[in-house]
């Protein structure tokens, strides 16, 4: 759904379908806040971001258990992505609550889609989980682990790190699991993200297509590797801002 484009659905069951269209006021000179507004059958229930916000896409969607929710996708400033979600009672939209984060387009299926969170873990990257509608309307992650967004960018994929130093790493068994030695690679080991859990370690493959972790520590700036400061590990740590 994009800005005053409509839809219809039989949102309250009298068999009868309801136009329902969004339209986003975004910031103006000298306001800090946009404002949401869900229009069904005329009728507009207003929702302020507190932020400065641009309109992305909205989402209609209908649960197996037969509630429509609409999730409408916001860019921030600073390159943040948040979700508004709205559920449908009385006649119009009621507001649910927000989830931060960033949708793949238009979702298809409320039990199966891509919500993108911007990490800062040996960098910042993008990366997505799967998700569905949860109880409360609101997205309900089915992964614990975010899926790193990898492009190519020249002969080889990114993102990419080269170490520094020999690095102490985990393996990863094609089943998995995490062997619970470590071993250490030498200096000028190329690691290719994969995976990470943006709290305590990152799932590299390595050129030969091993897969490994490399535990980190993010409760301090500067973030560490086995103890050491992360850049002092590796070329190639890039944050934004």
């Amino acid at each position: 759904m994009t800005m005053y484009a409509s839809q219809y659905a039989d949102i309250n069951g009298d068999g009868e379908p309801e136009e329902i269209y969004v339209n986003l006021y975004e910031p103006q000179p000298g306001y800090e806040d946009s404002q949401i507004h869900v229009y069904v059958n005329g009728k507009d229930t207003a929702c302020y971001t507190g932020t400065q916000s641009w309109f992305d896409s909205a989402s209609l969607m209908k649960t197996e258990d037969g509630d429509f929710y609409l999730y409408i996708d916001v860019s921030e400033i600073d390159s943040v992505d948040r979700i508004f979600v709205f559920s449908f009672s009385g006649g119009g939209a009621i507001h649910e609550g927000e989830y931060q984060g960033g949708l793949e387009g238009f979702i298809t299926d409320p039990g199966r889609f891509k919500v993108f969170s911007h990490l800062d873990v040996l960098g910042t990257h993008s990366g997505y989980k799967y998700y569905h509608v949860g109880n409360d309307g609101l997205p309900e992650p089915d992964d614990k682990t975010y899926t790193i967004v990898r492009y190519q960018y020249g002969d080889e994929p990114e993102p990419c790190l080269t170490s520094k130093v020999p690095v102490a790493v985990w393996f990863v068994g094609r089943d998995g699991r995490v062997e619970e030695e470590p071993q250490e690679l030498p200096a000028g080991t190329r690691f290719y993200f994969c995976r990470t859990d943006n709290r305590s370690y990152v799932e590299m493959e390595l050129e030969d297509g091993r897969r490994c972790q490399v535990r980190v520590d993010l409760s301090s700036w500067p973030r560490t590797v086995n103890g050491m400061e992360e850049n002092e590990c590796f070329d190639g740590i890039m944050y934004a801002g």
